[in-house]
C-alpha cells in the first residue's frame, strides 16, 4: 500500500518531465523517462501492485470467511428448540448468505478508502509547494464538498436500501417456506392466497427498488457536477500561471494528469461509501441473529464435567390398574 502511494505520485510527475523534454528540445534523451513512465504504469495497473496485494490478502480473507461461517453455524446449533420451531428457514438462509459482507466491508476500508485519503493529502501538500496555496484550497473545498454530498445523499439512500432489503427477505421467506411446506398449502387450498402474498411483496419491493435507482442517478449527477466544477476552477488557476510565466506548460500537464488520476479513486469514493453502507445493512440481520440469546449456558468459570466409570441404569415402572379393567 505504501509503495502504491509513491507510485501514484510519481506517475504524473514522470509524465510531466517527459513532456518537458519534448517541449524544450534539449539533448536529454527521453527514453529513460518513457521507460520509467511505462514501468510505473505497470505497477499502478490492476496487474501490478494490486495483484500482489490481493494475493497476500487471500489467506486473511479465507480465515475471516471461515471463522464467521463457523461462528454463525455453531450459534445456530446452540439456539433453543423454541427458536428453531418458530424460525423461517428462508429468511435464516438469506441472512447467513450475507456473512461475507463483513469481510468485504473491512477490505474496502483497508484497500480503498484509506489509500484514497492518503493520496488526497499528498496531492494537497504538493500543490502548495509546486504551485500556490490558493490552488490547494480550491481542490480541498471541492473534495470536501464531494465527500459531504456523497455522505448526505448516501445516508438517504441507505434508508431506502434497508427497506428494500427487508422486503427482499420477506419475498425470499415466502418463496422458500411455501416450497418447504407445500403439503400444508395444498391441504388448505392456499395456493391463491400465497400467490397474492407473493405478488404484493414483489410490488412493494419494486416500488422501493425504483426509489433506490432514481436516488443513485441523482447522486451521480451531483458528484459529477462538483468534480467538473473543481476541474474548471483548478485548470483556470494553473492556466493563468502559465500565461503569466509563473509556471511552465509541462506543469499544467502535470496538474491535469495528477488531478485526473486523483479524481479516479475519488469518483469511486461515493460507490465505496455506498458499498460499505450496503454491506452494513446486509450484516445487520446477521448480527441480530448472532445476538439471539441461548437458553442453556455454562456459568462463569464452570469446571469441565469429568465422568469416570459411568453407568446407565434403566429403572422399571409399575402401572396401577383400575377396578374392573380387563387384562390387569
Amino acid at each position: 500500500m505504501i509503495v502504491g502511494r509513491v507510485v501514484n505520485f510519481l506517475v504524473p510527475l514522470v509524465f510531466a518531465q517527459l513532456v518537458r523534454v519534448f517541449e524544450e528540445g534539449t539533448q536529454v534523451s527521453p527514453w529513460p523517462y518513457l521507460g520509467a513512465y511505462v514501468g510505473l504504469r505497470f505497477l499502478q495497473a490492476s496487474g501490478g501492485l494490486n495483484a500482489l496485494r490481493d494475493t497476500l490478502w487471500i489467506p486473511v480473507m479465507q480465515y475471516s470467511d471461515r471463522e464467521m461461517s463457523q461462528l454463525s453455524f455453531d450459534h445456530l446449533l446452540q439456539l433453543s428448540f423454541a427458536f428453531h420451531a418458530r424460525r423461517k428457514t428462508g429468511e435464516v438462509l438469506r441472512i447467513l448468505d450475507r456473512g461475507a459482507a463483513i469481510n468485504h466491508t473491512f477490505e474496502t476500508l483497508m484497500f480503498s478508502i484509506m489509500p484514497t485519503f492518503f493520496d488526497i493529502v499528498i496531492a494537497l501538500v504538493f500543490f502548495v509547494i509546486y504551485f500556490e496555496w490558493t490552488l490547494a484550497v480550491v481542490i480541498f473545498f471541492v473534495m470536501a464538498a464531494y465527500v459531504a454530498a456523497s455522505v448526505v445523499l448516501t445516508r438517504w439512500r441507505t434508508k431506502l436500501r434497508r427497506q428494500m432489503n427487508d422486503r427482499d427477505v420477506v419475498i425470499r421467506g415466502i418463496h422458500t417456506d411455501c416450497l418447504l411446506n407445500y403439503e400444508t398449502v395444498k391441504y388448505f387450498n392456499g395456493e391463491q392466497h400465497e400467490g397474492e402474498r407473493y405478488r404484493e411483496a414483489i410490488r412493494q419491493y419494486q416500488n422501493l427498488e425504483y426509489k433506490v435507482m432514481v436516488s443513485l442517478n441523482l447522486l451521480n449527477l451531483v458528484q459529477n457536477f462538483i468534480i467538473t466544477l473543481g476541474l474548471l476552477v483548478g485548470s483556470m488557476i494553473v492556466a493563468m500561471r502559465v500565461v503569466r510565466g509563473q509556471s511552465q506548460p509541462h506543469q499544467f500537464v502535470f496538474f491535469i494528469t495528477y488531478l485526473a488520476q486523483l479524481y479516479g479513486p475519488l469518483n469511486m469514493l461515493g460507490y465505496l461509501y455506498r458499498t460499505i453502507n450496503q454491506s452494513l445493512v446486509d450484516t445487520e440481520r446477521l448480527l441480530k441473529l448472532l445476538s439471539e440469546p441461548t437458553e442453556i449456558n455454562d456459568k462463569p468459570n464452570a469446571p469441565d464435567l469429568l465422568v469416570e466409570n459411568g453407568e446407565i441404569e434403566f429403572g422399571g415402572y409399575r402401572w396401577g390398574c383400575g377396578t374392573g379393567v380387563s387384562g390387569c
